[in-house]
């Protein structure tokens, strides 16, 4: 599988970022980029388009230019590498000066970053060296939600003089006049290109793989990110069989929210936790108390279900539970978010016991069962053993 090195730019009025970037990684760390995708604004495609594809009579562009000049192999560039990020309604951004048009940024670089990721023979190199402040700082915050090991975040930084020349794209290695507004000349072989690394913080492992694979805003990618520092919030809903941590959507199937419901109502109504059954020695009271709730959300027990309860609940049986409800919670939420709500080893069974009572870290006050009404529940007194009924 070739890899292919992308530059992912993000760019306004000054497309000269775009080669001095090609530049530096090609001096300094010895990256040939293949391909350059740039995110812009109407106004700044144009400028993409004219700085670094466009013909200047019988001169070569500044792009094919460069990888001539630096005997680099030539960069494919057309108006399809440029990307202008839509507002709402789907018409070009021209500038970002509004809420809306900051919002449509937010929304584009970070699915836009997010889908290269998807590609296993990509690495991306993003630069933050043009385009306004809020779009580098999305750019920036998209390569830390996505970000894969091998992609880097860098910025380039020219000498004093160049910074504010139009017409300097690159340092030459033959002598060539670049004139600044102010109309005095310099030569752009002296230039001094620099590129900064940016070290940024990998959270990909940490979000759920329905935020990977599939597109989502800015904000509900905000939102489910900062769910890990939040206070953990659950509602079980058997009416409705949903589960919501902190008002997300949890997926879960029939059987995992009723093995979660119980395992909720045996906190809420004291119990420290719930310990593995042993090896061979199921446990009747466990199979019983799961089976009231199962029969609540499936409106009856399926003969598969009494098929392996019939003798209790075994140890392969509970943890199977246990391990599918912490699935559903990381595809959801995210590892990190996912530690709040799933069930976690609270306490040893006892002092001489290596076994380990489980459940919820969550305050019973921060958990909400939702019953069909006139529906029995039954709950479980752990260390008695004993089934207790009540009606709700």
């Amino acid at each position: 599988m070739k890899i292919k090195n992308v530059l992912v730019a993000v760019t306004g009025m000054s497309p000269q970022v775009v080669t001095e970037t090609i530049y530096a990684l090609y001096i300094n760390k010895n990256v040939i980029i293949d391909e350059v995708q740039i995110i812009t604004t109407s106004k700044g495609c144009e400028q993409a388009w004219i700085g670094l594809g466009m013909e200047d009579g019988e001169q070569p562009s500044q792009l094919v230019q460069l990888c001539k000049e630096y005997n680099l192999p030539a960069i494919p560039f057309t108006k399809e590498n440029i990307f202008v990020i839509p507002d709402a309604d789907g018409n070009a951004v021209a500038d970002a000066r509004s809420v809306g048009d900051h919002n449509a940024l937010a929304d584009y670089i970070i699915n836009h970053v997010r889908e290269l990721a998807e590609h296993d023979n990509v690495n991306i190199f993003a630069s933050l060296a043009g385009g306004r402040k809020t779009m580098t700082f999305f750019m920036g915050y998209a390569m830390s939600l996505f970000g894969r090991s091998q992609d880097s975040l860098s910025h380039v930084l020219v000498s004093e003089e160049f910074e504010n020349v139009k017409d300097f794209f690159y340092p030459t290695i033959k002598d060539k006049r670049v004139t600044n507004y102010n109309n005095i000349s310099f030569n752009a072989k002296n230039a001094q290109v620099t590129l900064a690394e940016i070290p940024f913080v990998r959270m990909r492992d940490e979000m759920p793989e329905r935020m990977i694979k599939q597109k989502a805003s800015y904000t509900e990618t905000i939102k489910l990110i900062n769910v890990a520092s939040q206070e953990p919030k659950l509602v079980i809903d058997l009416v409705n069989k949903r589960v919501l941590a902190n008002n997300f959507d949890v997926p879960m199937a029939n059987a995992e929210i009723a093995f979660l419901a119980w395992i909720a109502q045996l906190g809420e109504e004291g119990a420290e936790g719930v310990s593995i059954p042993t090896e061979g020695s199921p446990s009747e009271e466990y199979a019983e108390g799961f089976k009231e709730f199962y029969e609540i959300i499936n409106n009856g027990i399926t003969s598969k279900v009494e098929l392996s309860l019939h003798k209790g609940m075994d140890k392969s049986y509970f943890n199977d539970r246990k391990t599918k409800v912490k699935t559903a919670f990381k595809q959801a939420l995210g590892q990190r978010s996912a530690e709040n709500f799933s069930l976690q080893a609270i306490k040893k069974l006892s002092e001489r016991s290596s076994a380990m009572l489980f459940g919820l870290k969550i305050a019973p006050e921060n958990i909400s069962v939702l019953f069909k009404e006139q529906t029995k529940v039954v709950t479980m007194d752990v260390f008695s053993k004993k089934a207790l009924y009540q009606k709700r």
